[in-house]
């Protein structure tokens, strides 16, 4: 699993829609939208401290060049990914499912203090939106231990009348995650204590199984401190719960 230490110092957009400006891609929110005048835009991102990772939440793009400079501004590597990673499942106030928008989470050569990222995204849409962008350090730990589980939760409003009738209006399904790690020694648990005590009631950019078939992309927040249960000597299982943020 990879958590995203969030460590931008500035971002700009080209294209920018001044109605859904690129501030709106530093709140806590996914449904808070970013948006271009056009089908393309350039991010333009300055880190503070070092880092390896970025991640670009709730956007219908389909493709990104990503370009990292050093602190010298002399350019390090150029990738293109395309977004083809969809995972998020949301439900309109009908009820009715649909695909969720896109998700991305990259990892590049690790990069000093101070480097910056130049993106260039496209989309096939009328218009490119996304609704987080960030970039940082992602710190590793082991991989989840079997029996990780992924449900949902309805934050749909229900009242009941005394006659057994009942008012609901519909909102939107999170999905939330609960399950262990197995650490391999107390370093480890520590650097879970450290991601939850700098994160506590923020959300992170979550990156578990890397997998294909298994690979969970969540923008979200941890819950309750991580809980540590030796199980076997030497092998210690960390229990963790994520909530995803719309």
């Amino acid at each position: 699993m990879r958590a995203l230490y969030d460590t931008i110092s500035s971002i700009t957009m080209t294209n920018e829609d001044g109605s859904f400006p690129i501030a709106n891609s530093q709140t806590e929110f996914q449904g808070q939208l970013s948006k271009a005048t056009g089908t393309t835009s350039t991010l333009d991102i300055s880190v503070d401290d070092f880092g390896n990772a970025v991640f670009i939440g709730n956007t219908n793009a389909t493709q990104a060049t990503i370009r990292v400079y050093d602190y010298l501004n002399a350019l390090q590597e150029t990738e293109t990914v395309y977004f083809d990673y969809q995972d998020t499942l949301t439900y309109n106030i009908t009820g009715e499912s649909r695909q969720g928008f896109i998700e991305m989470f990259h990892t590049f050569t690790n990069q000093d203090e101070n480097y910056r990222l130049e993106i260039d995204l496209v989309t096939d849409a009328a218009a490119l939106e996304f609704g987080i962008v960030r970039a940082g350090f992602a710190g590793h730990w082991s991989s989840p231990d079997y029996g990780w589980s992924n449900s949902s939760q309805d934050t749909s409003i229900i009242n009941r009348t005394n006659n057994g009738a009942r008012y609901v209006k519909n909102r939107q399904k999170i999905r939330t995650f609960s399950g262990n790690f197995m650490s391999l020694d107390h370093a480890e648990f520590m650097k879970w204590q450290d991601l939850f005590i700098k994160n506590a009631n923020k959300n992170l950019a979550l990156d578990f199984w890397d997998n294909a078939n298994t690979r969970q992309i969540v923008f979200g927040s941890i819950n309750q401190t991580p809980n540590k249960t030796f199980n076997n000597p030497g092998v210690a299982a960390i229990t963790i719960n994520i909530e995803e943020s719309l």
